[in-house]
């Protein structure tokens, strides 16, 4: 019994570092990394950096989008060179491929900067409508 204690401690600590995820996209001019960690969400595009941290008013919220790019670092698909005049840059943790904009592994990359705006907006709305009752 006394085992299970630092046992489950050190399973929790883990888990969590597993769950820690970079992903970094080029497309032309354009740069930006998305860091995901158990407790926050990082977006920066040069200069730009915005965070959103997990609250208990957005847990929900906040597990939704981040499990949208877990499936990211599983499959990657093989690179692809030719058919685009830009191609899209990237990096998940420790694993790099070039893909042409239109393959679909490469449009979600794309979509974080839009999607990121979104969650960001909808969780500050849902905190401070909480914080208003």
């Amino acid at each position: 019994m006394k085992l299970s204690l630092p046992v489950l401690f050190l399973a929790g600590f883990f888990s969590q570092s597993l769950f820690a995820q970079s992903i970094h996209v080029e497309y032309g001019f354009n740069i930006y990394s998305l860091n995901l960690t158990p407790k926050e969400v990082t977006f920066q595009k040069k200069e730009y950096v915005a965070k959103v941290t997990k609250e208990e008013c957005s847990t929900k919220l906040f597990n939704d989008y981040v499990s949208r790019f877990s499936d990211l670092t599983k499959d990657q698909p093989k690179d692809q060179t030719t058919g685009s005049e830009f191609l899209v840059k990237y990096k998940i943790d420790d694993k790099e491929g070039v893909l042409t904009p239109q393959h679909p592994f490469a449009q979600k990359l794309l979509g974080i900067p839009g999607s990121f705006d979104v969650f960001k907006l909808a969780t500050e709305f849902r905190c401070e409508k909480k914080d208003k009752k």
